[in-house]
């Protein structure tokens, strides 16, 4: 009894005092708070099917990554493994995740080495997913995964399925802010802020590839809604890059770059600010 009692009480003073080790399937719902902060993902996470993950206010979640700065290899850290060998870890939402932060109290998702051009992989939104909604967090040093050829999610936030709201949210030093390349129904993405600081490499500190917002193929009978979001000087390479129909695109302030918009027929513009 002795011996067990000294055992658990480590165990306790071990997590308290580095945080909350997680990773593999959530199978029930769970509710993630910042009584156990940080919350240390050092396994590929999934949120199953019909499983919703809460995250409350003030909690914070690091995410295991991988150096984004080794030229002609860098892929072999970010390519997913079913067995969880990739390196830099991701979140896979089959289920739900409701993230719903405060402005004085944010949710944070970030890289677990602190280390300068490590990146972690994605918030993979399934096709599978139910509606998701993250409000007042943020969302720094992410990166990418290849999960298959074809299919390589690069947002913090990746979407491959239909619902979901994300405003009030801000992204530092992501490959992208939020991707999606499939179907959007009934999104709104709203008052959220990009920018860049350190970068993703070296070689090349402000290179976003596809920028602070890729969207594409949005041809739905209803609209997706891109509203009052802002991105800084400092993020590199074209800003906003939206394909396809239909959406809405009001009061969005894109400074120092572009706003590409392709295929957009079915589109709204409004007000938006780009200079």
């Amino acid at each position: 009894m002795k011996i067990n009692f000294l055992v658990f009480s480590l165990l306790i003073f071990t997590s308290l005092l580095f945080g909350l080790e997680v990773g593999g399937h959530i199978t029930q719902d769970t509710i993630w708070g910042p009584e156990n902060n940080p919350y240390l993902v050092t396994e590929n996470l999934y949120v199953d099917n019909n499983v919703t993950l809460t995250v409350l206010p003030g909690t914070e979640i690091k995410i295991k990554a991988a150096p984004y700065d080794v030229p002609n290899a860098v892929d072999l850290y970010f390519i997913y493994s079913p067995n969880n060998h990739n390196l830099a870890k991701l979140i896979w939402v089959n289920g739900r995740i409701i993230a719903n932060g405060t402005k004085e109290n944010p949710i944070i998702f970030t890289r677990l080495q602190d280390s300068l051009y490590y990146h972690w992989g994605v918030i993979y939104l399934s096709e599978n997913a139910d509606f998701c909604k993250f409000r007042y967090c943020h969302f720094n040093y992410s990166a990418k995964i290849i999960i298959a050829l074809g299919n390589i999610p690069n947002g913090a936030i990746s979407m491959n399925n239909e619902a979901n709201i994300v405003d009030h949210c801000t992204f530092k030093d992501n490959l992208t802010g939020i991707y999606s390349n499939l179907h959007l129904l009934q999104t709104a993405i709203t008052d959220n802020y990009f920018y860049s600081e350190e970068g993703l490499t070296s070689y090349s500190p402000l290179y976003t590839r596809y920028g602070a917002l890729y969207i594409n193929n949005l041809e739905v009978s209803t609209f997706a809604l891109i509203a009052n979001n802002k991105i800084a000087d400092s993020t590199a390479n074209t800003s906003f890059n939206i394909y396809g129909r239909p959406f809405y695109s009001v009061y969005n302030k894109v400074k120092y770059r572009t706003m590409y918009i392709s295929h957009s027929h079915l589109a709204y513009f409004y007000k938006n600010e780009v200079r």
